[in-house]
């Protein structure tokens, strides 16, 4: 059993609590390093007690100390999770309530901080004292009720997992259920790896909370979804996007981490030849014209055109998004996000957009003849419209709307750049983005 810290994720807030004192700054820079390295399924609190950096006992004492509690180690407690109707209902509020060696009850965990509990004493006449408990793996309770699949710390606990594997690296993770077996993998470094597998009650109760936290509607659970989810992790917001499937023997969720969090890239961040970076911030300002940023599942199209959004934000221009999820938020344009449920579409969404006197139109994704369609016609009718394509390369960028039925003579008018990116290995294993153009012949 495991009674996690609803805080001990944030990374920024745990150093607030240790250093200087009883943690040197030298001894935490070493300890959060070599848990991003090597501490892989466990919390960075559980890395500074077992490498030897911080004793279990004086890092109970300086959280007891800044929150004025007490505090219980590893083998002081034992989970007696529900055992009476007020406990189901602390229970229900995210804590819980364990029992000491002398059988004295004591209150623990929850979302909030020791002050918050007082809005839980007008239902609860006599609260236990609230306690830190060892965040250590083990302890001493039994039985199904110290899973971390029945009890209010799961949450925590899942959050804790996503971000140990965002901490190494990984830019998708995979969950995937087989009737009562959960299995987990991550894709880093254009490798998928297995790094888990549950045959417990944490298989489904994982996968409800993530649909949870991504708002996905359970009226729609037999259809693909999308979501976003807001992590906090290390002291910053991460927006991740998950990606829902039943499948015929149980579900898949994937989550995939956008590079570098949520904050966005410029253009010459992205190892671009001269003079692309130049090109695309021209055809972006003239708002005119269609440009297409083409490439395989993976290779970063999304990010490049981020980046074309992120260069022209400080110019006079209205920019509207759609997208299927919005993956990043901005300050200086409309977003909105395809919603099938409602017919809200690419294609309708672009057709709206024309009424809204926009400058440029950012296209998630060109994925069927009618948004192509509309995207050329707005490009036609002087228009900037920047939009992603999956293609192997160039001419299959141009193909591909030919095959949707675009008028060779349409493209003509309309396409003005068509950038290509793809990843491509170097001597350390490392992958870097290449890319190639093509522009319109029409263009000075």
């Amino acid at each position: 059993m495991r009674e996690p810290f609803a805080y001990e994720s944030n990374v920024e807030l745990v150093r607030q609590f240790l250093v200087p004192d009883p943690l040197s700054p030298g001894k935490w820079d070493k300890g959060e390093q070599g848990w991003r390295r090597h501490g892989a399924g466990k919390s960075l609190l559980e890395w500074l007690v077992e490498t030897g950096l911080l004793p279990e006992r004086e890092m109970l004492e300086a959280f007891a100390g800044v929150l004025g509690t007490g505090y219980l180690l590893e083998k002081e407690y034992r989970l007696e999770s529900g055992a009476t109707p007020e406990e189901q209902m602390l229970e229900a509020n995210g804590f819980l309530v364990v029992r000491s060696g002398t059988g004295r009850r004591h209150l623990c965990g929850g979302p909030n901080l020791p002050p918050d509990l007082q809005t839980l004493r007008k239902s609860a006449a006599a609260l236990p004292p609230w306690v830190l408990l060892s965040p250590l793996r083990g302890g001493t309770g039994t039985g199904s009720a110290g899973s971390p699949a029945n009890r209010p710390g799961m949450d925590a606990w899942v959050r804790e997992s996503i971000a140990t594997q965002l901490a190494l690296g990984a830019s998708d993770i995979h969950f995937e259920r087989t009737g009562d077996v959960l299995k987990i993998r991550v894709h880093k470094g254009g490798r998928m790896a297995t790094v888990g597998e549950w045959s417990d009650g944490r298989a489904e109760n994982c996968l409800m909370i993530l649909k949870r936290w991504a708002a996905m509607a359970p009226a729609a659970a037999s259809l693909p979804r999308d979501g976003r989810i807001l992590l906090c992790t290390g002291g910053r917001n991460r927006i991740l996007r998950l990606s829902h499937l039943t499948t015929v023997d149980g579900e898949s969720a994937v989550l995939r981490m956008p590079g570098e969090g949520s904050r966005l890239r410029k253009l010459d961040q992205l190892g671009m030849p001269r003079p692309l970076p130049v090109l695309l911030r021209g055809e972006a300002i003239a708002g005119r014209g269609l440009i297409l940023v083409c490439g395989s599942t993976g290779s970063g199209k999304t990010t490049t055109a981020y980046a074309v959004l992120e260069e022209i934000r400080s110019e006079p221009l209205k920019v509207l998004t759609i997208e299927d999820p919005v993956e990043r938020e901005l300050d200086f344009g409309v977003q909105s996000a395809v919603d099938l449920n409602t017919g809200w579409t690419f294609a309708r969404a672009l057709k709206a957009f024309l009424r809204q006197d926009p400058d440029l139109i950012f296209l998630g994704e060109m994925r069927d003849r009618e948004s192509a369609e509309v995207a050329c016609r707005a490009a036609l009718t002087g228009h900037g419209v920047l939009a992603t394509v999956h293609a192997g390369n160039i001419d299959q960028a141009r193909s591909r709307l030919a095959g949707w039925g675009i008028p060779e003579g349409l493209l003509q008018e309309t396409v003005r750049l068509v950038v290509h990116q793809h990843l491509a290995g170097t001597g350390n294993g490392r992958r870097r983005a290449e890319f190639k153009w093509w522009r319109s012949a029409g263009d000075s």
